[in-house]
């Protein structure tokens, strides 16, 4: 019975291996015609596609370069960091990847979906982000989510010159300042380079060359660190002592026109350019014109001493302090009866003024302020430089002339007024300004103004405004002749006439009768008092002690009693200069962590860099290229965001 039923059943296993030759013939057919489709019907379309994944052409922009002070210090650097952006059609998970996003970039999971969700194919989640963010999403390999070097502008000073230097945007075009007046010449050039990227979209190989260095020029300004830092200290404690609304000091050296400080308060931090609104990144100095009031009157005087209508002692009556004029009322700040041209400049009487002016008349007076660079641009570099109001000579009457000679009735810049007393301060030539070194534009050239003796007259007149009952005493440092003129002008109306508001000035000179150094302070809309020589001088006078501590022509100067120096104190007036440097590699291992990362030895270039990237900005302090002290100490705990790097030494450690 069993080998009937043996032999019943069928044996199946010829036609099973016929069944999986027929399945592995079909499997393979169906390859081979995959592979035709692939290679031959679409490979064209595929291989396209591949190099546009894999190989892109692109514009590589040469490094923006640097911005350094005379002394070196690092005023304005470009360090590379990391920008993060989605390709959404990638995505697969559109919940978790928001869900992370949001986490490691601190962002609104709502608006980030939204973001993702679009119909954009490429998406900026956040630029310039900190080492820490992109390490996260690095080792979190977020599909979609792509990494990419970009460059950020840092500016180690903080607020030193911040209007002055301006800022760049986003994308590292200069949008203000120096960065915008020299953008083309530090922005370096761009040239188009076939490039491969890995999933990540790094570069990974760049078979073709550039033709050519790319990277910006450097700018060296004149400024000095130590001097703006002084400037800008000083120009704050007026306007937070009167309540000012804004103050500027400016610092000229005389020989060759060198702005050393450019101040203007309140500061502006350009590495934080978006949490000020726009009106706090102008450059006051240049952008606003105000009238100049009673400092004028020294090239008033000048021009009537060139004339040959007077000398230093002739006399005019000063009308007992009321002057009724064609049906305007001139006033002084005391009944002064005669008084000589010296002391008219010296008790700065508006009255004495306005008959020296109606003497001099109109056109001739209207030339040399003309010729004096008043209603006409610097030739600073400088962005919506505001040339002022000076209105033709034959244009004014005899209100006009008068009100002219003390200052009213035209308007004009601090840069401007800066040149015009540089004129004075050379002996009646009148040079350029100068903001940069070996400069990419030309300057114009010297012009004679006033004779030298007017000049010199002048100026001994100046020396007088600071001494004895002048109204620039406050300016005085004991032990060095200062001369200067204070001014204090009332401030034009919209509506016209002028309001109750005024703008302080005082202009100083060291030394007065052979200057080295010009001082202009100027502070505008102070309330507790509105006199330049109470608001502004003692501006100048702390600006004008630094300027002696560290000028070598005035290595003799000792400060009088009460005008001592702590070693503390010009610790506090010595800002950073650093000289320029180079990348050092090897220091990584040094700033893992959470902690406060060790930068002692490092090159200052590297740890601005490292610190960019954690989206740290320290203050800079002290001269040299290396990192020899810092606060926080490395290690603990302490607040990143109060950094402080000391400067020493020639060269890195590492």
């Amino acid at each position: 019975m069993n080998a009937r039923y043996t032999s019943s059943r069928k044996d199946w296993s010829k036609m099973r291996i016929i069944l999986l030759l027929g399945a592995l013939i079909l499997v393979w057919a169906g390859l081979w015609v995959r592979t035709y489709f692939i290679q031959v019907v679409h490979g064209l379309e595929l291989s396209g596609n591949s190099r546009g994944q894999y190989w892109t052409e692109e514009f590589v922009r040469g490094h923006r370069g640097d911005i350094y002070s005379a002394g070196g210090s690092l005023l304005a650097k470009s360090v590379t960091v990391d920008s993060v952006f989605v390709r959404p059609e990638e995505i697969t998970d559109p919940d978790r990847v928001t869900r992370l996003l949001s986490h490691i970039l601190g962002k609104e999971q709502k608006d980030l979906a939204e973001r993702i969700r679009g119909e954009a194919k490429f998406v900026w989640i956040e630029r310039k982000i900190g080492d820490r963010s992109a390490e996260r999403i690095r080792s979190r390999d977020i599909s979609g989510v792509y990494l990419t070097e970009e460059s950020k502008r840092l500016y180690p000073q903080g607020h030193l010159g911040g209007q002055l230097l301006g800022f760049v945007g986003m994308d590292n075009y200069g949008l203000e300042g120096l960065e915008l007046s020299f953008d083309s010449y530090l922005s370096g050039e761009k040239e188009e380079l076939l490039v491969q990227r890995d999933a990540y979209g790094r570069v990974l190989y760049a078979p073709g060359e550039l033709s050519k260095n790319l990277s910006g020029g450097d700018l060296t300004l004149t400024l000095d660190t130590r001097v703006q830092f002084a400037a800008e200290k000083a120009v704050a404690s007026a306007v937070q002592s009167f309540e000012a609304k804004y103050g500027n000091l400016l610092v000229v050296k005389v020989d060759n026109g060198h702005i050393l400080a450019s101040a203007q308060y309140p500061f502006f931090n350009p590495n934080r350019f978006s949490k000020y609104s726009s009106h706090m990144w102008r450059n006051r100095a240049a952008m606003d014109a105000f009238e100049p009031g009673s400092s004028m009157k020294p090239f008033l005087v000048a021009s009537a001493l060139e004339k040959g209508l007077c000398s230093p002692t002739t006399i005019y009556y000063c009308e007992n302090g009321k002057w009724r004029f064609q049906g305007q009322l001139i006033k002084d700040t005391h009944n002064y009866g005669w008084l000589s041209v010296r002391k008219v400049l010296i008790y700065s009487s508006n009255i004495g003024a306005a008959k020296i002016g109606l003497d001099l008349q109109a056109e001739p007076y209207y030339h040399d302020l003309r010729e004096l660079g008043l209603g006409r641009e610097t030739s600073l570099p400088l962005p919506s430089e505001n040339e002022g109001i000076l209105r033709r000579g034959r244009r004014w009457n005899s209100i006009d002339l008068a009100s002219a000679s003390f200052g009213q009735g035209f308007s004009l810049n601090l840069y401007q007024m800066g040149r015009a007393y540089l004129c004075l301060a050379n002996k009646g030539v009148r040079k350029p300004l100068t903001l940069v070194q070996d400069p990419v534009r030309d300057k114009p050239d010297p012009h004679r103004v006033y004779s030298e003796q007017t000049a010199e007259n002048v100026l001994s007149m100046m020396s007088n405004v600071v001494q004895g009952n002048g109204t620039g005493t406050r300016a005085d440092i004991k032990g060095v002749q200062v001369g200067g003129k204070t001014g204090t002008a009332q401030k034009a109306m919209r509506k016209g006439g002028y309001g109750e508001d005024y703008v302080a000035i005082f202009a100083g000179l060291i030394t007065a009768k052979d200057p080295e150094y010009l001082l202009l302070a100027m502070v505008d809309s102070p309330s507790k008092n509105h006199y330049g020589g109470v608001v502004a001088a003692p501006a100048v006078r702390k600006v004008g002690r630094t300027l002696l501590r560290h000028a070598d022509t005035f290595r003799k100067w000792q400060p009088a009693s009460g005008e001592g120096v702590t070693k503390a104190s010009r610790e506090e007036e010595t800002a950073a200069e650093s000289p320029r440097m180079v990348t050092l590699s090897n220091w990584e291992q040094r700033v893992e962590g959470s902690g406060v990362p060790d930068l002692r030895g490092m090159p200052l270039r590297l740890a601005l860099g490292i610190l960019a990237r954690q989206g740290i900005m320290p203050q800079v302090r002290g001269s040299g290229v290396v990192v020899t002290k810092q606060s926080p100490k490395p290690g603990g705990a302490g607040n990143k965001e109060d950094m402080v790097l000391w400067l020493g030494g020639d060269k890195g450690k590492g």
